[in-house]
């Protein structure tokens, strides 16, 4: 499998202010689309996590009902 990643995404200066000045994540976070400063801000904090509901994950009961049948399996 190889890497794809955007071309040339650089990120703005008040984006690389947000994150502390390092050129690298506010880089990264600007290919991941995260452009807005405060957006950027409310992804790497922690405090500001707030997870969505695992009934919002596509297929949960298919990949729960999997895993219960490799356990009882005992399969790896």
């Amino acid at each position: 499998m190889e890497w794809l990643l955007p071309s040339d995404v650089h990120a703005s200066f008040a984006l690389r202010e947000a994150v502390g000045g390092h050129a690298l994540v506010a880089d990264i976070l600007a290919q991941r689309e995260y452009a807005d400063p405060a957006e950027a801000r409310a992804f790497l904090d922690p405090d500001a996590y707030s997870p969505a509901p695992a009934t919002d994950l596509p297929d949960l009961e298919t990949a729960a009902a999997r895993l219960v049948d490799a356990i009882n399996n005992e399969e790896r």
